[in-house]
């Protein structure tokens, strides 16, 4: 249960960012916006590809005409706060 609030609390800044208003003085990337510009923010995590069967989930599964954002899930950081990946096989030699 310790490791499911992190992509519960990224989901739902996912969502809260999508739905807010586009007409905002201050957002957290500051751009402009039309009042008809729409976010479709998409979560892909990266252990998606060991699910069985139908629920296997691949990055060529990704529609990129469906996002206008995509969070990718999960990385992580070395001793010197650079980026390292999660999961080698699957960030790197895939």
């Amino acid at each position: 249960m310790r490791r499911l609030w992190v992509p519960l609390l990224l989901l739902h800044c996912a969502i809260f960012t999508s739905s807010t208003s586009s007409n905002d003085q201050e957002t957290h990337i500051r751009v402009k916006r039309g009042s008809s510009e729409k976010r479709v923010v998409c979560y892909y995590t990266n252990w998606s590809v060991y699910r069985p069967g139908t629920a296997k989930f691949t990055p060529q599964n990704i529609n990129p005409y469906l996002c206008t954002h995509l969070i990718y899930a999960f990385g992580g950081l070395d001793k010197e706060n650079g980026l390292r990946p999660f999961d080698k096989y699957q960030d790197i030699e895939q």
